[in-house]
């Protein structure tokens, strides 16, 4: 019964980690989608890159 306590009471821990790992996950591949979003509208708004889409 001791090790079922010691694997529930760490189970807790990851549990607790894993959310905040899935919150900081989010938010990084957020800001990744945003910084590809601004890198694509900006080439589809250069004229000297008007063949982006064929390099892609």
């Amino acid at each position: 019964m001791y090790f079922v306590t010691i694997c529930f009471g760490h189970w807790r821990l990851f549990f607790i980690a894993g959310n905040n790992v899935m919150n900081y996950a989010q938010i990084y591949l957020r800001n990744i989608c945003l910084l590809e979003l601004q890198k694509m509208s900006v080439m589809y708004k250069n004229p000297h890159r008007k063949h982006w889409r064929s390099t892609h």
